[in-house]
């Protein structure tokens, strides 16, 4: 887990439908470029001489079922929750802000939060990157401003609150939503982001050396 690294069964959810290839924009040279997730995405150099690396198969294999499940708009049940939460809790793992908290704290508290799955279904809109899970530093896990993100695919977003005003389920969300949440992304990402498409704004997007972030502020109406 020392390496950075995206799992391949994760990036099969940015691909794009048609091609099954999916677009790396890389923020330190400014490049991009369009390949086929057939094994992990390696964040060290992206080459296929690097050892492949993979969570652990008990994190990994019950997490992509759950991944699935999402993806296909079913609702998830608690044992789901904790199968995702052990699974970006170990991505998060990577993070250099993960040193000052243990695992075991970082799963309790955001698979006690609200999940709610933002969606939008236009179009691709939602990024991925190398450090796909948000949460803000300066708040931590366990304050009632708490918010936790993270891309399930190029369609839904996970949002975990403190909020008991919002339905556990999917709903749809507008631009405003989609753009503060590829801040979130962006900004989070050690150097690599990920799309189904090659569209202009990303590298001018990426090239800002800091996006400022701030919390989701959706009225949702209960269902």
């Amino acid at each position: 887990m020392g390496d950075h690294y995206v799992p391949q069964h994760y990036l099969n959810g940015f691909t794009a439908h048609e091609s099954g290839r999916i677009w790396i924009y890389d923020k330190m040279t400014g490049e991009h470029f369009l390949t086929q997730p057939e094994s992990d995405a390696n964040i060290n150099d992206l080459d296929s001489d690097h050892p492949e690396c993979s969570l652990a198969d008990e994190i990994e294999c019950p997490a992509n079922r759950v991944l699935d499940k999402m993806r296909d708009r079913h609702e998830i049940d608690p044992e789901d929750k904790l199968a995702l939460g052990l699974y970006m809790a170990a991505l998060w793992e990577q993070a250099p802000s993960a040193a000052t908290q243990s695992r075991a704290m970082v799963v309790e508290a955001i698979t006690t939060m609200t999940w709610t799955f933002l969606t939008f279904d236009e179009h691709p809109v939602f990024l991925t990157c190398d450090n796909p899970f948000f949460y803000f530093q300066h708040i931590g896990f366990g304050k009632p401003a708490a918010e936790i993100s993270f891309p399930i695919s190029s369609t839904i977003m996970l949002w975990g609150t403190w909020r008991t005003d919002l339905p556990h389920g999917y709903i749809p969300v507008r631009h405003p939503a989609v753009r503060e949440l590829n801040r979130r992304t962006a900004g989070n990402a050690t150097r690599y982001v990920f799309h189904a498409l090659e569209e202009d704004w990303i590298v001018p997007f990426l090239s800002k050396p800091a996006w400022p972030t701030n919390r989701l502020r959706l009225m949702v109406p209960m269902v």
